[in-house]
Parts: C-alpha cells; structure tokens; sequence
C-alpha cells in the first residue's frame, strides 16, 4: 500500500510532481504486447485466449493482468479471467466512447441490483453498488459461478478524467485516483487476492502507464532507486 512521509515539504505537491513527470516521460514509450511468456490463459472452456498479460515488478511487491476493454463478444471471457485469477478489482481507465467510437463494451450492469447473465462461462454479474466521486466512479459487483454457486465482491475503480491519446486533467486528480486504489488493498497480493486487473481502450498505454506510475511510487516510498528498464520488464 502506497504511503505517505510528510516532511518540510507538502508531500502532495510533491507526489503531484512526481506523477506530472512520469506521465508526461511514459507518454511517449510503448509497453510490450501479448507475448506467450506472459499471456493470460483461460482454464474453463474450449479457448484458453483472452488478449491479457500478466505484469509482475518484483522490486514494488506488484502484479497487474493488463487487457483491452472488452468488446460485447469478449464480456463473458473478460468475467471469466477475472474469476479464474481471483481478481479483486477493475482499474478502467477509459471511457465507453472516445472520440466519438466505441472503446469498451459496457460489461457490469447499468442499475444497483441488476444482474447480467453470461452464459458463455456460466457465470453472473450484479451491480451491488455505485458510488461517483469527482474524477472517479467506485462499482462494487458480485460475481457469481453458477457452477459452484460460490460468490466473490469485485471493485471497479473507473477514472473518467484521461482521454484517449492525452494525459489525465491533472497530476493531483490522478494522484487521488491512484490513492484510493491503493488504499482499498486492491492491489495487495495474497493466497485469496490475485493480481488487479487494469484495462484502457486497447490495454497498453494508459494501462502501462498506471502500472509505471504505480510501481514508482512505491519504489520511491521504499527509498529503492531501480533504474527504468528494471521497472518496466
């Protein structure tokens, strides 16, 4: 968990800072793509593939599965890797529409107790509740496996302010994003948690650059100075 050391200095201004130049130096650099190595596989079903990768930062205690959002064919595998790898939150980056196009499929219910069935992979979802913050919307769902009939909570930490091809409105309301992700423990493995799932459009740059962002400032808070290319691989 990402935690604050106040000094002589404001450590908001500071942080602020610190996130305005990783977002600015990670807008222009690409992440790697779905390779083999590092794809996420799907256990139940007759396909195992699902445009996802597992990113691990060993040095910041971190992993993250990185994907594009889901398209209204892919839903029920979408719920199905986050079943599987035992997610406990969502971090949506983008917006249903961009630029006047479709990017993601809406894929939790739209009303607090609604269900959406997916009888692809026998599974359920059921908006549970919806809480909008200034810069950000907290969902809270049930996901259920109707095999087994077991249930789990899955948190969805929407940021509604990073456009596509842009930068967040502002380094601080990033920053507050950022926090309340982190201090929820949603990012905090486990034997029952696994690995946060983070999507954008297409899953790689507004995706990795969460993760960067994330991971440095963690490095940061341990003191740990880890030069750039052992953070992102």
């Amino acid at each position: 968990m990402l935690r604050r050391r106040r000094t002589g200095t404001s450590t908001d201004t500071v942080m602020s800072l610190l996130v305005s130049l990783l977002l600015s130096h990670v807008l222009y650099h690409s992440f790697p793509s779905t390779d083999d190595h590092s794809r996420v596989k799907l256990e139940r079903g007759s396909i195992d593939y699902i445009n996802a990768s597992l990113i691990s930062v060993e040095e910041a205690g971190r992993k993250y599965i990185l994907t594009q959002g889901p398209l209204a064919s892919t839903t029920g595998h979408f719920w199905l890797m986050v079943w599987e790898q035992r997610t406990k939150a969502i971090l949506m980056l983008n917006g249903l529409v961009e630029r006047g196009m479709v990017k993601c499929h809406r894929y939790w219910p739209e009303d607090v107790d609604e269900e959406i069935d997916l009888f692809d992979v026998d599974l359920k979802v059921k908006l549970l509740e919806e809480k909008e913050m200034e810069h950000f919307i907290i969902r809270k769902c049930l996901l259920t496996d109707q095999v087994s009939g077991e249930s789990r909570q899955v948190v969805q930490f929407h940021y509604t302010a990073w456009p596509d091809f842009g930068l967040p409105e502002s380094p601080a309301s990033f920053l507050e994003y950022l926090t309340a992700v982190s201090e929820s423990g949603s990012l905090d493995l486990s034997n029952e948690v696994g690995p946060s799932v983070v999507h954008c459009s297409a899953g790689i740059g507004r995706s990795g650059t969460f993760c960067l962002v994330d991971s440095c400032l963690l490095l940061v808070s341990f003191s740990l100075l880890v030069h750039e290319k052992n953070v992102i691989y």
